[in-house]
């Protein structure tokens, strides 16, 4: 599993600048989309819920600053700790390796 704080506990966390404006955007999308047959995308052997774990991490690196460990198919991957803008491409390098081994 991973972490989803609840979506009205994080939308009133929110202000109205930029960048809590696009996180206000994903929630509602979070809440509105309809994710059916996304674990039937043939390209991922791992199914959806890996995939999201991957994002889980990725999420998880940002929100507490500290590198995440996650095991796919008994290789460990490690999204590294992301504190600050410069952080986000060499997490998001780490976090393709680890969606890439879900593909087939």
């Amino acid at each position: 599993g991973g972490f989803i704080p609840a979506v009205e506990e994080a939308i009133d966390m929110l202000t109205n600048d930029a960048e809590d404006t696009v996180i206000r955007q994903g929630l509602s999308t979070l809440v509105n989309a309809s994710v059916s047959g996304l674990d039937i995308i043939p390209e991922y052997t791992a199914g959806w819920g890996e995939v999201k774990n991957v994002y889980d991490a990725v999420y998880t690196a940002m929100r507490t600053n500290s590198s995440v460990t996650l095991r796919i198919n008994d290789i460990d991957y490690t999204i590294p700790a992301i504190g600050a803008k410069a952080d986000i491409p060499a997490a998001l390098v780490e976090a393709q390796k680890a969606l890439d081994e879900t593909k087939n």
